[in-house]
């Protein structure tokens, strides 16, 4: 009996050892995803009831900055003291409400030359006009040195993204590496879409298709109806009709220009020194009622639940470009897309709508 015992213990601690060594080769051989690792092991901190957090961008083309408290740019010559005010406006409301963790810098020429940096105009660089605006998601990495374009332009009726501070901020939060809220692969479970009330000129972009799981974080995380990614929903439509509604009762879009607690998150996730700590909600400082959606279950699917709200979004669409800024304006690709198409950070071109 005590050598049966002992046999089937010297067996099992065998098997064991096996499944164990198994596990150690698969991890060693597993490719490493820093985005993934960054996102769950922040999401093991506790963030309140429901883990509120914008989706993050994951395509390979693109990544964080590597100085986060100096993020370089440089601002096309055309644009108007009014203009160039609303664009530093919403940089300086970006680092506000990272608690600082995020800082705009002009870029230098000759001290900053051969540094990334971001080249804000209001067409590529070839001079060629653009449906709509578009910034791509995080710092594109083969850049070198040389900036890569954002666009802004424009007021509302020209489908441009110069009207207000919230616009802009939509671009800039793209570039800092979030991407469209209403094109989550799940997004189905909380909003409903109106593809067919897209504006004519704008129907080739794409701005209402869903990312694939590749392209996106989203994992186990709520909703973010207060984000700044999502346009109103009557920005890009033909007169007297929306892009999208709730699916939700009594749930609304955000509207204040200021990044929501899920920006927020999602954002400073990305850079190391940063604190979701600086994270606050503006709807409750501002006495709005908020609403999140809440998911379980994995990635595209689970169950739905709306804690109270009270807002309204603006609008951008998906226009995804991949062309970088060089130190004049020339040299543009051609823009793809729907920031769906691995183009953009959040809109039709690159990071358009």
């Amino acid at each position: 009996m005590v050598k049966h015992i002992l046999r089937f213990s010297s067996q099992m601690t065998q098997h064991c050892f096996a499944i164990i060594t198994t596990w150690c080769i698969l991890l060693t051989l597993r490719p490493f995803d820093p985005v993934m690792a960054t996102t769950f092991s922040s999401f093991r901190r506790k963030i309140g009831v429901v883990p509120v957090r914008s989706a993050i961008n994951r395509d390979t083309r693109y990544g964080p900055w590597l100085n986060p408290t100096q993020i370089l740019y440089r601002l096309d010559t055309t644009y108007t003291a009014t203009e160039t005010s609303t664009i530093q406006q919403a940089m300086t409301q970006i680092s506000s409400d990272t608690g600082g963790c995020i800082k705009f810098q002009p870029y230098v020429t000759g001290t900053n030359a051969g540094t990334d940096h971001i080249f804000i105009g209001k067409t590529l660089n070839n001079g060629q006009a653009i449906p709509t605006c578009f910034s791509f998601p995080g710092r594109v990495l083969t850049q070198a040195g040389q900036g890569q374009k954002m666009a802004v332009f424009g007021a509302s009726n020209t489908n441009g993204c110069l009207d207000t501070v919230r616009d802009v901020m939509k671009y800039l939060v793209h570039v800092l590496g979030l991407r469209n809220e209403y094109n989550r692969p799940d997004r189905d479970q909380y909003i409903q879409t109106f593809p067919a009330n897209i504006r004519p000129e704008l129907q080739a972009l794409n701005i209402l298709r869903p990312y694939t799981a590749a392209q996106v974080d989203y994992l186990n995380t709520a909703f973010d109806f207060n984000s700044v990614t999502i346009p109103s929903a009557s920005k890009y439509a033909n007169p007297g009709t929306l892009l999208y509604t709730p699916t939700i009762s009594g749930v609304s879009f955000g509207t204040l220009p200021r990044l929501s607690q899920g920006d927020c998150i999602g954002i400073v996730l990305q850079y190391p020194g940063c604190s979701i700590a600086s994270c606050q909600n503006p709807y409750v400082t501002q006495g709005i009622p908020v609403t999140t959606a809440a998911t379980t279950g994995t990635t595209g699917t689970g169950t739905t639940a709306a804690t109270t709200t009270g807002n309204t979004a603006t609008t951008t669409p998906n226009t995804a470009t991949t062309n970088t800024a060089t130190t004049t304006a020339n040299t543009a690709t051609t823009p793809t897309t729907n920031s769906n198409n691995g183009g953009g950070g959040g809109g039709g071109v690159p990071g358009g709508p």
